[in-house]
């Protein structure tokens, strides 16, 4: 489940996009005969996204899509635990 978003038999590894913007994402793994592993996904200013501060339509466009924002990882590993 990402964000409420749940998504059925997949397998892991398993890749999957986040909600852009600055709200903090939930990323949530149910696997039978283990306990559910929830993760966090924190965002940051995205440096990258400054450069358009000369060029202001772009940064209309970064503030209105979110890639203002990028997560502090580039992966997350869910931990599960056996019951």
């Amino acid at each position: 489940m990402v964000d409420g978003k749940l998504y059925k038999n997949i397998y892991f590894p398993y890749s999957t996009k986040v909600r852009r913007g600055f709200s903090t994402s939930f990323i949530k793994g149910e696997v039978e005969g283990y306990y559910p592993a929830t993760v966090e996904v924190n965002k940051q200013f995205n440096a990258v996204s400054a450069i358009n501060l000369c060029f202001f339509p772009g940064w209309i466009v970064d503030l209105a899509t979110g890639a203002i924002a990028t997560t502090e990882q580039d992966y997350y590993i869910l931990q599960f635990d056996k019951q």
